[in-house]
């Protein structure tokens, strides 16, 4: 089997060995006061209202750890896509307003779309 270097540690290791680096879920601890734990579960509960709707209060306090963690997590990675989305669009846009004065200034379509990054 063929070894790949890992370059963090430089360490020759297989495809899987790197495989399990990259996807590996890190798991990290961290404290809530007492409001933002009750906000925290006030949110969870609604994210998971229909599911906790058909199951009992015991399946909400035998699971409540995994709702919160996906909770968390759903929250995290939506606020990631919204914040991705919104620097692109600034990124998009800075290179129309780059394009718009390449063009005020006389540069033709091609020319000013290639040196703005422009896709006409």
């Amino acid at each position: 089997m063929a070894l790949l270097q890992n370059e963090k540690t430089g360490e020759l290791q297989t495809p899987e060995q790197l495989s399990h680096e990259i996807v590996n879920p890190k798991s990290e601890m961290i404290e809530l006061d007492g409001v933002t734990y009750e906000n925290l579960i006030t949110i969870t509960k609604y994210v998971h209202k229909d599911e906790l709707a058909v199951k009992s209060d015991r399946y909400w306090e035998k699971s409540k750890d995994m709702l919160i963690e996906n909770t968390i997590t759903k929250l995290i990675n939506d606020k990631a896509d919204t914040l991705n989305k919104y620097i692109d669009k600034r990124k998009r846009e800075k290179n129309m307003d780059y394009f718009r004065m390449l063009r005020a200034k006389g540069i033709d379509v091609a020319e000013a779309a290639k040196l703005a990054g422009v896709e006409l």
